[in-house]
């Protein structure tokens, strides 16, 4: 499972939650390694160029790679978004505050854990005041995720997901149910022997499948090739993929295989002494499509 969504409280509560679900505190993983990014980053710049103009993002880390605030700017200059987080000694976040507009403070993420350090609540409140929305987590005796619940304003239940783990805590059922307690849909994980996602099927309540994907590896590691199946099984585009020797993806193609259309997508890249990338361009059909740039500043 993976969480890159980023949103802020206009946003619905559902998504908030599933945004904040990637700070969830790992003792082997910092934020560095959630960006992969090498060596001790102080400081991220990143510059996006595009046909309206440079979007600008700043990130700092603090010596243990964890982020400390991230802000992102419009090509006028005027602020987009900011984060600034509080942590404990053991790098657990405490809080996240949220800024916008003329740098002014939109609302406060809380973060509450249990005696093993795992996450348990997240609830946000107006510059911390009353807490507004809120979610909770329920682990079992492995301190697996079972279950997230979701609430709304007036603390009522708005969603609610609930997971089934294998003898290896591998997640194999995902269900998700809304607010009148009713199934949305579900999702089952298989799994190949190096515990690699293999196949994730997606089902409507009465357990008619919805649409699949399966996943292969280069070397265990990375997806070399995703395939997309309908209701009916039947295939209807792949993604194939190709890697430098720094793990970043070079190459993708993708293909439709009921109107035989086909993208192909060239990452060219340059990075600096420590393997962390500073230049990145994108072409899509031979078309240029995305102009990124990085300046990377390191605790000494």
């Amino acid at each position: 499972m993976y969480y890159r969504l980023f949103v802020c409280l206009s946003i619905s509560t559902l998504l908030i939650f599933a945004s904040c679900l990637k700070d969830l505190p790992d003792n082997k993983n910092n934020d560095l390694y959630q960006w992969k990014l090498r060596g001790n980053v102080k400081t991220l710049s990143e510059i996006n160029y595009s046909k309206s103009g440079k979007y600008k993002t700043n990130i700092s880390f603090n010596k243990d790679g964890y982020v400390l605030e991230q802000s992102s700017f419009n090509p006028d200059g005027s602020l987009i978004r900011k984060w600034k987080y509080d942590y404990d000694s053991l790098n657990h976040k405490q809080k996240r505050y949220c800024y916008v507009l003329r740098d002014s403070l939109s609302y406060i993420l809380k973060y509450y854990y249990n005696n093993k350090g795992k996450l348990i609540s997240l609830r946000i409140s107006d510059i911390d005041t009353i807490s507004k929305l809120r979610t909770t987590i329920l682990y079992d005796d492995n301190q697996n995720i079972i279950e997230e619940n979701t609430f709304g304003q007036k603390l009522n239940l708005e969603q609610q997901v609930k997971y089934t783990f294998d003898s290896n805590n591998r997640v194999i059922d995902e269900n998700h149910i809304d607010l009148l307690n009713n199934q949305q849909w579900k999702q089952k994980y298989t799994y190949n022997v190096n515990s690699k996602d293999e196949e994730i099927a997606y089902f409507s309540p009465n357990n008619i499948l919805l649409k699949k994907i399966t996943y292969k590896y280069i070397k265990k590691k990375n997806p070399s090739l995703i395939c997309y199946y309908d209701a009916t099984n039947k295939l209807v585009s792949t993604t194939e993929y190709a890697y430098n020797h720094y793990g970043d993806a070079i190459e993708i193609i993708e293909k439709n295989i009921i109107n035989k259309q086909q993208n192909i997508q060239i990452s060219n890249y340059k990075y600096d002494k420590n393997g962390n990338w500073t230049f990145l361009s994108e072409y899509k059909n031979q078309n240029p499509e995305n102009l990124n740039t990085r300046e990377l500043k390191y605790y000494k």
